[in-house]
């Protein structure tokens, strides 16, 4: 189910613990959807009112594109220049540029696009609104309409080469083709509940999310789907998987979830977060990223050490303060285990920077940071400490 929800950033502080990480907030602050990196730096991101941005440092750093108004909900890069982004009016938009421009692919389509996947430069597919399915063999330059045989709205859509895919979407549909999508013919998913999004390794291994913490497995290519428990009943939006064995899920309030065992069990990785989560991308078991709410970006990785590789001591990288709730003064008061460079700045619930309190190196040890509110209103505020070690965010609240 498409929608925004306003809530609540993350508390960063629980990722860190699990190896998830915010990364810089974005000024427009508008909803992303989908993420897709194709190497450990280069990635870009789609959300609402037609927002791109990408990265060329593994997302410390985000830049906006320039590509159409319509909100984006679905995008596939097959390299570092070539990608596709589909959205609202039937929008398709290509660049051969890595981003640098963006052109508009007539498909002759006014509803929705929700899926696409190029598994080439040439060879791609989009889904959408009432069964829609088209596929191009020249990279978009023409589009040819495929008979999915269902009217219902189709979310998402996965081609692990040129013939073998699979789409997902309302009342539990899953279509699945060996042809290329010259065929398409349905699977029994045992739901007829909504199926937001699905992936698959192989021929073989699929697993398709969607409401209610639905999680639906296969190992046979979809002629059998297993309902697998996710510990949740949470909305599901999205998964990635790595292989056979290791996955992850995102959605609703923040759920993480991921599993090691091809998802027979599920493990939470989120803490207590608020924020709608809407896609999912995973290179390998050290770098993934999930979009959602408010242009959020979080960036997971397994190994949190410096760059020199010495493991930082437990608990020696840490943010607080005190008084907390405070008015109109408080004093931040912070650990950092080796010399660094590192930004301490406040946000407030929309991740809009507010004000950088420090910005320098500091040498390994503890220091405090006394700020005065007297200018900003009533609130909720996050504190934000970040250096290349690790960062690490602290709610505040400020009571006048």
């Amino acid at each position: 189910m498409k929608a925004s929800f306003a809530l609540l950033l993350l508390s960063v502080t629980a990722c860190f613990a699990q190896g998830w990480e915010w990364q810089n907030p974005l000024p427009q602050g508008n909803q992303l959807n989908a993420v897709d990196f194709v190497d450990a730096r280069n990635g870009w991101a789609v959300g609402n009112a037609g927002t791109i941005v990408h990265t060329t440092d593994g997302g410390s750093t985000w830049t906006v594109q320039n590509g159409s108004g319509s909100s984006l909900w679905a995008l596939s890069f097959v390299d570092t220049l070539n990608g596709w982004a589909v959205g609202g009016g039937g929008t398709v938009l290509h660049t051969s540029s890595g981003g640098a421009t963006w052109t508009v692919q007539p498909i002759g389509l006014t509803g929705w696009l929700w899926g696409v996947q190029f598994v080439d430069a040439q060879n791609g597919w989009v889904a959408g609104d009432e069964g829609t399915i088209r596929h191009t063999t020249n990279g978009g330059a023409s589009w040819i309409s495929q008979n999915s045989t269902t009217n219902d709205a189709l979310e998402t859509i996965c081609f692990v080469d040129t013939q073998n895919g699979w789409a997902v979407g309302n009342h539990g549909t899953i279509m699945h083709t060996s042809d290329g999508g010259a065929t398409w013919i349905a699977q029994n998913s045992g739901t007829a509940g909504w199926l937001d999004h699905i992936c698959f390794v192989d021929t073989q291994n699929g697993w398709a999310v969607g409401g209610s913490g639905t999680i639906l497995r296969t190992t046979n290519g979809g002629a059998l789907w297993s309902a697998t428990a996710s510990g949740t009943t949470s909305w599901l939006q999205s998964t990635t998987f790595l292989d056979a064995s290791s996955g992850w899920v995102v959605g609703e309030n923040g759920t993480i979830l991921h599993t090691t065992d091809g998802g027979a069990s599920w493990s939470t990785q989120s803490g207590d977060t608020a924020i709608w989560l809407f896609g999912v991308h995973f290179l390998d078991s050290q770098n993934g990223w999930a979009v959602g709410d408010y242009g959020s970006i979080l960036h997971y990785t397994s190994d949190l050490r410096s760059p020199k590789g010495h493991a930082a001591a437990p608990g020696s990288f840490s943010l607080s303060s005190f008084p907390n709730p405070f008015n109109p003064t408080t004093q931040f008061e912070f650990t950092v285990p080796l010399s660094g460079r590192f930004e301490l700045a406040l946000y407030d619930l929309t991740g809009r920077l507010v004000q950088t309190l420090a910005d320098r190196v500091y040498p390994a040890g503890s220091y405090h940071v006394s700020f005065n509110s007297e200018e900003l209103p009533s609130g909720t505020y996050f504190a934000r400490l970040h250096g290349s070690q690790a960062s690490v965010t602290s709610k505040i609240i400020l009571l006048k």
